[in-house]
């Protein structure tokens, strides 16, 4: 569990998710690079404020209508998994709800928090798989957009 310096880098990046909710809708490109080496890019858009998200990849549309709780298909209502349902999101929105991420340690988590530090506006948590600790990686976080910039899973 994250001690001294470590509890205070993470009350920041609560305060800097939290103050983010307030801010204007957020676009940004996405870039992933698996295992063997191979990229992807989507384009991302959040409005943190309502909850609306949207993720286009290649061909591919999906978005969250949080008015009517449905999560969109393109233009088809694929899922309706109600009004309150923030649970679920696509990896690449999961990186604009940093509080949403599966890296808090909870019993559904995949990672837990080691460390935190912070430098300049930048937070950096130091991740541990939470089924092999030899598994580590890291999450670097925006403090003034609250958001997670970059993210590595690591490996032994």
């Amino acid at each position: 569990m994250p001690s001294g310096d470590s509890f205070g880098t993470l009350l920041q990046v609560i305060a800097s998710v939290r103050t983010a909710s307030t801010h204007a809708p957020l676009k940004g490109t996405v870039v992933t690079k698996d295992q063997r080496g191979g990229i992807r890019t989507a384009a991302v858009f959040v409005h943190k404020g309502s909850g609306l998200w949207r993720l286009d990849e290649d061909k591919r549309s999906v978005s969250y209508d949080p008015e009517n709780g449905v999560i969109f298909q393109g233009a088809t209502a694929d899922e309706s998994p109600g009004k309150d349902r923030k649970d679920w999101l696509p990896a690449e929105v999961s990186l604009f709800h940093p509080l949403q991420m599966r890296i808090w340690g909870a019993s559904m988590d995949d990672w837990r928090i080691a460390s935190a530090e912070s430098k300049d506006r930048f937070a950096r948590r130091s991740l541990v798989n939470t089924f092999d600790s030899d598994f580590t990686g890291y999450a670097l976080v925006d403090l003034e957009f609250g958001v997670v910039v970059e993210r590595l899973n690591g490996h032994p």
